[in-house]
């Protein structure tokens, strides 16, 4: 739970002073996003609230005097900020909080430090071991247990334990593949702890299905008409061999729908297959084939004429390459077919001299003329072998000169890959360890340095034990150098190394920055900040934000520092000008340079404006500019009490319907001048009043709400809570007023209005003559219908709001207590009257009228609308700038 403490001072509140009210946003100090449903308490008093999916809060009718505020929500941790909130009489004071996500209370994490969720074991038959990293970070000795629930995972090297704080300890995972089933095999670890909380790990692993691989090694005639079919089933593909035979035909590639001789019995091993009868100078196209579950395996074609007389092949066994504790590769060369085309070649090997296709054999991959390879495995380290290639045709087998080779002793085989993700601190290596040697390799990693054949002596990273590939991160490094790197691998008989490879580290770049949102902000000062996620390669010698009243300030201009090195920070911008624009950025300071961070936007407040009003200037005629009020006007007939909204997107809906003179909820939908001032025309006209009749001229005067009738503007006759808290500050837009705002002002970027959604809300914006069109790429400007809707995000409305923008939320429409077009269409009333065309009582009222709906096939807007007096529309209060 986060915890923020403001320290209390209460003074005494003299009992005729008016109350005022604290409001403000809780964001998230990492990434500066409004949190919701974070609990605020007022001391002294105790009141709570809760913040909104916005993140404001607000505490109304607070008597003067000094408090604090605590803020808690779960997950987060304690910050402490000693902060006074003075409330002076009938004032609203804003104090924005910023809490701080608590880190979680363990991780896991892979060999390369990076935070996992997953262990996946591939279809490898060789790797049955994995290891992932548990971290203690919480803020004491945890208990752990993993628990899991599938018999092949086999083993796990520590079940349960204690983790001290911030130690890590490793985790070895290991699989047994003999009792995995085919295909995917999933499960998942579950590991729990003492201090709360727990995480799940999945395990994978696949156990692949493959049809089965089968050859053909000879196809010799023993009469004639008759031929000797030699085949080999060297691979079940995971699966039971049930059938194998051959197939043929004399046209090409035969499959199992031609001529087929099935063999007595399925399974593994060489069989043989007589054809019989068969046609003289006739060519045959001849493959072998085997079955399993997965389907049909098939040799490559072997093709020959019957009655054609040719001589046996010529081969040599011309090279030994790559030999390791149990492996080789044999190089060899077929000179001549024997004129009737080769049926296969290879390598045949053991421990005694002269060997062939009755013992171990393979063949290559693609037997023809010319020079072929075969790598052989399985060798026994530290042993003499002999070798000789062979070839066969129908005329029979030969072979070729035997070579002996001796196996090493043991050590492992490992080779180097490539240095990749290069910066100026760090890089990606590793290696892959092909060959384990005479005993298990217990380590492998990468050792690297500034100088040549790097050794584990000096820098090095290990990952992992065992055969296959690897890779490794090194960190620590120094711009702009050159390195040397090696793979190696560590068995009983010692450590073995890859070749090396060589990289030069990236020159120092600038750091990166970024800025945070302003909070506190008053008339003369501020809070800004910002976050040094990149240091560029080198130490972040200084950090902090500049500011200017311009774009784009840089440290020539008013900074201040706070610091070195990467993180969050923050800073207080003091001497503001209040009722100011200001631009801030973040920098930060290294070698390389000063780097900057986005450009903030934040207006100070007006020291000598009433509460509620919003900065941006508005020209009504060709001589008189206003300012709007922060949200539209809100009414508690309960307590006759008169607010405006917090935020400019802020309507009450539905609730509009609970209409009364006992409602303790507020209202903000009024038939036209029910400002609750007599006038002494037939009615009483108050703002609780839910009376509709269209028979009826409108609860308030039947004139435009100036000179006698002035006082029916919702305005002038009543007191504003958060606008000033006095009569006569604020006032009613007329018609004309209205109509020279939208259509007939003119701004320097000839932008005025557009339909748009803020915070996911409808309605309309409004931009003051000032307004600078690059802060947002705005579309469908002073448009009315077929427009495109602008969607705008928190944040940036917030930019925008500095800058003077106005929001208009579609708050829909009441008739009594009947409610429509709630959230999609908005009316805003004027202070002028429709008359009759013989100027007689009319019973209708002009207002700004606009909607998101397909309104014959458009959405609208319309400020000359029309609607009739008693139905209950929007109040948004301006304030004529002196």
């Amino acid at each position: 739970m986060a915890l923020l403490i403001v320290c209390c001072v209460v003074c005494a509140c003299g009992k005729d002073e008016k109350p005022g009210s604290i409001y403000g946003m809780v964001t998230d100090y990492s990434t500066g996003e409004p949190v919701s449903s974070a609990n605020v308490q007022l001391r002294p008093g105790g009141e709570t609230t809760l913040t909104g999916a916005d993140g404001m809060y607000e505490f109304l009718d607070v008597e003067t005097g000094s408090y604090s505020i605590t803020v808690s929500k779960a997950e987060y941790t304690d910050l402490v900020d000693d902060y006074v909130i003075d409330v002076r009489e009938g004032k609203k004071v804003r104090r924005d909080v910023q809490i701080q996500k608590r880190p979680a209370f363990f991780h896991l994490y892979d060999n390369e430090n990076h935070e996992i969720s997953e262990l996946d074991f591939g279809a490898d038959g060789g790797v049955t071991k994995k290891t992932f990293n548990i971290f203690n970070g919480g803020t004491q000795n945890m208990d752990f247990t993993i628990e899991k629930s599938v018999d092949w995972i086999s083993n796990i090297s520590q079940a349960s334990g204690t983790i001290i704080v911030n130690k890590t300890i490793p985790i070895v995972i290991t699989i047994d593949r003999g009792l995995l089933s085919a295909g995917d095999n999933i499960t998942t670890l579950l590991i729990t702890s003492s201090v709360g909380g727990g995480r799940e790990l999945t395990v994978k692993a696949r156990k692949n299905g493959e049809t089965p691989t089968v050859t053909i090694s000879e196809a010799i005639a023993i009469e004639t008409t008759t031929y000797r079919i030699k085949c080999d089933v060297v691979s079940s593909g995971g699966q039971e061999v049930v059938e194998r035979g051959i197939c043929w035909n004399t046209f090409g590639d035969p499959t199992l729908d031609d001529e087929t001789i099935q063999y007595s019995s399925g399974g593994l091993g060489q069989y043989t297959i007589r054809m019989e009868n068969l046609s003289v100078s006739k060519r045959y196209y001849v493959r072998a084939y085997a079955k399993n579950a997965m389907g049909t395996g098939f040799s490559r074609v072997v093709d020959f004429k019957p009655g054609v007389v040719g001589t046996l092949p010529t081969v040599s066994t011309e090279a030994l390459n790559g030999i390791t504790t149990t492996s080789v590769t044999c190089i060899g060369k077929v000179i001549d077919d024997g004129g009737v085309g080769l049926v296969d070649c290879g390598v045949c090997w053991g421990l005694s001299n002269n060997p062939d296709l009755n013992g171990s054999h393979q063949s290559a991959d693609e037997p023809g003329m010319g020079l072929f390879s075969v790598f052989i495995s399985g060798l026994t380290p530290n042993t003499t072998y002999h070798v000789r290639c062979y070839a066969s045709n129908t005329q029979g087998v030969s072979y070729g000169d035997e070579l002996t080779f001796v196996t090493t002793e043991g050590l492992p085989t490992v080779t180097t890959a490539g240095v990749s993700n290069i910066t100026a601190t760090s890089a990606m290596g590793g290696g892959n360890v092909v060959d384990e040697g005479s005993s298990h390799v217990t380590e492998r990693g990468i050792c690297w340095g500034t100088t040549h054949n790097p050794t584990v002596s000096g820098s090095h990273v290990v990952n992992g034990s065992g055969t296959g590939s690897f890779t490794v991160n090194m960190t620590g490094l120094t711009a702009g150098t050159t390195y040397y790197v090696r793979a190696y691998a560590v068995n009983d008989k010692g450590t073995s190394y890859g070749s090396e490879e060589s990289f030069t580290t990236a020159a120092p770049s600038l750091p990166t920055v970024s800025t945070a949102a302003v909070t506190g902000i008053g008339e003369t000062s501020a809070t800004g900040g910002g976050n040094v996620t990149g240091d560029g390669g080198v130490a972040v010698t200084e950090r902090g934000i500049c500011w200017n009243t311009n774009h784009n300030p840089t440290t020539a201009n008013a900074h201040s520092s706070n610091g070195t090195g990467t993180g969050n920070f923050t800073v207080t911008m003091n001497g503001l000008s209040a009722g100011t624009t200001y631009y801030v950025r973040a920098y930060a300071v290294n070698n390389a340079g000063t780097a900057y961070g986005n450009e903030v936007v934040f207006s100070t407040q007006h020291g000598d404006w009433p509460d509620g009003t919003l900065p941006g200037g508005f020209s009504i005629n060709a001589l008189q500019q206003v300012h709007f009020s922060q949200g539209n006007l809100q009414y508690r007939a309960y307590t006759n009490t008169w607010r405006f909204a917090q935020n400019q997107y802020d309507f009450i809906g539905n609730n509009n319907s609970n209409i009364s003179q006992t409602y303790s909820g507020w209202i903000d939908l009024f038939g036209w001048a029910t400002s609750g001032w007599n006038s002494g025309y037939y009615y009483n006209y108050q703002p609780y009043s839910s009376y509709c009749d269209y028979n009826y001229h409108s609860y308030g005067p039947t004139a435009n709400l100036t000179g006698s009738f002035a006082n029916a503007d919702w305005g002038v006759y009543n007191s504003i809570s958060n606008g000033g808290n006095r009569p006569n500050m604020w006032r009613t837009l007329n018609k004309e007023e209205m109509v020279y705002l939208f259509e007939l002002r003119e701004t320097p970027s000839g932008i005025r209005f557009a339909l748009a959604k803020v915070n996911n809300v409808k309605g309309l914006l409004l931009l003051p003559d000032d307004w600078d069109a690059s802060i947002y790429p705005l579309q469908s400007c002073n448009q009315t219908q077929g427009f495109t809707i602008n969607e705008i995000s928190i944040t940036d409305w917030i930019v925008m709001e500095n800058n003077g923008a106005v929001f208009f939320p579609a708050a829909g429409k009441r008739e009594g207590t009947w409610m429509e077009y709630v959230g999609e269409s908005g009316g805003y009333w004027t202070s002028t009257y429709m008359p009759y065309s013989d100027n007689s009582v009319s019973p209708y009222a002009f207002c700004l009228n606009f909607s998101h709906e397909q309104w014959n096939g458009y959405p609208s807007i319309d400020w000359q609308g029309i609607d009739n007096g008693s139905f209950g529309r929007s109040v948004r209060l301006v304030r004529v700038v002196q």
